[in-house]
């Protein structure tokens, strides 16, 4: 029986590389309608729920059903995700099983599933990238579209249409890919580049545009001479763009200055009250429930069931991805998790630095770390692990960096210099 659903599913070819490529570009298209999914029912769960569930089955039943083999390159640099995975489902163990940490754990093994079969793709068949990439620029720019049209009809900030936030959010993953065909050379790429930045400032998520200027910063970063200096002219005119946005476009200073406000030291400023927007109330509850299972945490999806107790179902999240980690999976979860994480991202960058010289390939490296940088801060703030279109493009893009870091490698091997 087995044998013969191996042969039907090969004859038709969905597990075949162009299959791979397509449901990873699929899914990238579609986490431009992911907010709006996650709205309609299909009855007892959301139509992005089930996209979720289908997604993830594809992703390891592939592998599972298949029995396709693994790279032990690719394992061994994925090997602290893949502790902080085994941590993360142990943790049922200890804490009650719940929907909440149930949706947490399958959205963070889509997050593993897509890094590898993204990294298995570049690797085994590179022509098919830009199918996922293409996937990426197409949703990125229908997202546009709709965010857009809200615009139009609300103003700066709209939310009814596409929530700001996770549109902002999902954007991200788009413009670490502009960004890094811009020093590609891709001169197209400045004006998609600024309207996604644009589209970023007028959705007012300040986490996000932070994020934005940290990556415009580190994309043009290189330890040079003339790098340096194309560096601090890039520098100054960001900073000096920022403070001339704070000044005179009164939405997004009234979005850092007037709410909730908290006094914050500011460098070379001093103190300055900034808008928090109630989450520093939802980080005292999570440190507070945190006490006493510091080292193994509650469980997961234990956070969102003492916060949603606390504001009677209003409100679930830490706004903070680090606390919910430290909460759910104790110092142990936190630790593999940013290792995990960091590593990933250092590994891009060193890719990038060596092969900055191959177009395409010190794209794809850069857009990696630009992503993974940019959702590593937005995670300060908001909630970018338990929404798979803010977190499976990154895990997509770090894949694809990481299986042509294989390829290039196998490379070398097969013609030494």
């Amino acid at each position: 029986m087995w044998t013969t659903a191996y042969h039907i599913t090969h004859s038709v070819g969905l597990f075949k590389n162009r299959g791979v490529a397509i449901v990873l570009a699929g899914i990238l298209l579609l986490s431009a309608f992911g907010p709006i999914f996650s709205e309609l029912k299909l009855g007892p769960v959301s139509v992005w729920a089930a996209i979720t569930i289908i997604y993830v089955v594809f992703l390891w039943g592939e592998w599972l059903f298949l029995l396709r083999p693994v790279s032990r390159t690719l394992l061994l640099r994925l090997l602290p995700l893949l502790l902080f995975m085994a941590w993360a489902w142990c943790s049922l163990v200890w804490y009650k099983v719940t929907l909440a940490g149930l949706q947490n754990l399958i959205l963070m093994t889509a997050f593993l599933g897509s890094i590898m079969q993204a990294a298995h793709l570049a690797r085994r068949a590179p022509e098919r990238v830009r199918w996922v990439v293409g996937g990426l620029e197409w949703g990125i720019w229908i997202a546009l579209a709709i965010y857009g049209i809200g615009l139009w009809k609300e103003g700066v900030g709209a939310k009814e249409l596409l929530h700001s936030r996770s549109f902002a959010m999902f954007a991200l993953t788009g413009l670490a890919w502009q960004l890094a065909q811009v020093r590609g050379g891709r001169r197209v790429s400045y004006w998609q580049m600024g309207f996604i930045l644009g589209a970023i400032i007028v959705s007012l998520s300040r986490a996000v545009m932070g994020a934005a200027l940290i990556m415009v910063l580190l994309a043009y970063f290189r330890p040079t001479g003339k790098g340096i200096i194309q560096f601090m002219v890039i520098a100054s005119l960001a900073v000096a763009s920022t403070v001339m946005l704070f000044r005179h476009f009164e939405p997004l200073k009234e979005r850092f200055t007037q709410g909730d406000l908290r006094s914050v030291e500011v460098l070379a400023v001093g103190k300055v009250a900034v808008n928090m927007s109630g989450r520093n109330m939802l980080w005292e509850i999570t440190l507070r429930s945190a006490q006493g299972h510091w080292w193994f945490g509650k469980g997961a999806g234990a956070v969102q069931e003492e916060i949603s107790s606390v504001f009677n179902g209003k409100l679930e999240h830490p706004h903070n991805e680090y606390l919910r980690l430290f909460h759910d999976y104790g110092v142990i979860g936190l630790l593999l998790f940013l290792i995990s994480y960091f590593s990933l991202a250092w590994r891009s960058w060193k890719a990038y630095q060596q092969e900055y010289i191959q177009a395409y390939s010190g794209t794809i490296h850069l857009a990696s770390t630009l992503a993974l940088v940019g959702q590593a801060i937005v995670m300060i703030t908001d909630n970018s692990l338990v929404y798979l279109f803010a977190i499976v493009p990154v895990g997509i893009m770090c894949g694809l960096s990481l299986g042509k870091m294989n390829r290039v490698r196998r490379k070398q091997k097969t013609f030494p210099a």
